[in-house]
C-alpha cells in the first residue's frame, strides 16, 4: 500500500512540475521593427577579428581574436583609442588560452585564461593585473560561458552527463571551489528527445548574461526561439518568440547577448546558417530588447552589417563592430531611445 501511495505521489509531483513549466511559458509576438541607424566611426587601430565588445567603467574594450594585441581599449565617450594589452604566449602578462565566452565586467575586467580567472584594472593608460588569479576547475571539463552572478558565485554550463541530460547549469563558488548542479533540462520538441545526449547538448547551445545587482540571469538558445530567466537558481519564466515564424533547417535565432541592470539585448537572426554565410556582407540582424521580467521592449533593425555589440550602463548608446574587410578600422555607434 505504501509503495502504491509513493508511486501516486511521484506521479502527482511530476505532473505538477510539468504544469508549472507550462504556466511559466510565455508567448512573445515581436512588435514592428524600428530602424537602428548606426554611424560609422573610423579609429586609428585595426580590428582584425573582433570577437567580443565590452563596456567597462567608461571604457570600451574590443576582444580581437588574434595572437597579439588581444584587447583594444577605447574611451567610450569619444572612441579615442587608448592602448592594447594581452598576447597569446607563456610569458609574463601573456595568456595561454582565452575563452571568448568567459569575460566579465564588474569592479575589474575579468578574463578566463584556460583555468585561471585573471582580474585587470583598466585605466586610461594601461590594464594592470590586480590580485592573484583564481583557479576555475571542474570535473565536467573545460568551463564555457563563465558568467558572474555575484562577488563569489559564477555560473557555467553543466557538461557532466552520463546517460541523459538532467541539470543544465552549475553554480560555482570561486573562493572555496564548491559547486552544485541545478536547472532541469527542457527539450523544446519531440525530435530532440530522440537524439543522443551529446547531440541534445549541442542543440541546446546558448548564450548567458547576468544582472549581478539582482542575482538574475538570462539564457538564450541559439538554435531555438526560446529563452529563460532565472532568479538565482529559480526559473521564473520560459519565453517563446513568435509562433508565426517559418522555421528553416539549421536556423539560428539568438546570438550576441549583453545586458545592463535594466535590460537584456540580443541579436534576433531567424535565418539559416547557410544564408548568413552566403550573404555575410549584407547581414543586418535585428536587436531585441527585453526587460528582466521577460517583456519585449524594443525591436530594432540594424541598417549596417554588424557581428558584435555592447550597450552602456545608462542604456542610451550602442557600440558595434563589423566583420567586413572595409570596416577593419571602424566602430559603429548610435543613440538608443528606450
Amino acid at each position: 500500500m505504501k509503495r502504491i501511495l509513493l508511486i501516486i505521489f511521484c506521479m502527482i509531483f511530476v505532473i505538477s512540475c510539468k504544469k508549472s513549466e507550462n504556466i511559466n511559458k510565455v508567448e512573445i509576438q515581436l512588435p514592428e521593427a524600428q530602424s537602428l541607424k548606426l554611424e560609422r566611426k573610423i579609429v586609428n587601430v585595426n580590428l582584425y577579428r573582433p570577437w567580443g565588445i565590452f563596456i567597462h567603467q567608461h571604457k570600451m574594450i574590443v576582444y580581437d581574436k588574434m595572437k597579439d594585441s588581444l584587447f583594444k581599449v577605447f574611451d567610450a565617450q569619444d572612441l579615442t583609442y587608448r592602448y592594447t594589452f594581452g598576447s597569446i604566449g607563456a610569458g609574463p602578462d601573456e595568456f595561454t588560452f582565452v575563452s571568448g565566452t568567459a569575460m566579465n565586467s564588474s569592479d575589474y575586467f575579468e578574463v578566463l585564461d584556460q583555468h585561471e580567472l585573471c582580474y585587470y584594472a583598466v585605466n586610461d593608460s594601461a590594464a594592470i593585473q590586480v590580485s592573484s588569479p583564481k583557479t576555475v576547475v571542474h570535473k565536467s571539463g573545460p568551463v564555457n560561458n563563465l558568467t558572474k552572478i555575484s562577488d563569489s558565485i559564477y555560473l557555467f554550463e553543466n557538461n557532466t552527463y552520463s546517460e541523459k541530460l538532467e541539470k543544465e547549469f552549475i553554480l560555482y563558488n570561486i573562493n572555496d571551489r564548491t559547486d552544485r548542479e541545478f536547472g532541469n533540462v527542457i527539450l523544446f520538441n519531440e525530435d530532440m528527445k530522440n537524439q543522443p545526449y551529446e547531440v541534445q547538448s549541442q542543440l541546446l547551445s546558448k548564450s548567458i548574461t547576468a544582472n549581478t545587482k539582482s542575482s538574475k540571469f538570462a539564457v538564450f538558445y541559439n538554435l531555438y526561439p526560446y529563452f529563460k530567466i532565472f532568479s538565482s537558481e529559480t526559473l521564473t519564466g520560459i519565453y517563446h518568440v513568435d509562433e508565426a515564424i517559418q522555421h528553416e533547417e539549421n536556423c539560428v535565432y539568438f546570438a550576441g547577448l549583453c545586458s545592463t541592470d535594466k535590460y537584456i539585448y540580443t541579436f534576433w537572426i531567424a535565418m539559416s546558417e547557410e544564408k548568413i554565410v552566403e550573404n555575410m556582407e549584407n547581414f543586418k540582424p535585428n536587436i531585441l530588447v527585453f526587460d528582466w521580467g521577460g517583456n519585449i521592449v524594443k525591436n530594432y533593425k540594424c541598417n549596417v552589417p554588424i557581428v558584435r555589440f555592447a550597450v552602456n550602463d545608462s542604456n542610451d548608446k550602442l557600440y558595434a563592430v563589423s566583420a567586413n574587410e572595409d570596416d577593419i578600422n571602424a566602430i559603429y555607434v548610435c543613440n538608443l531611445d528606450i
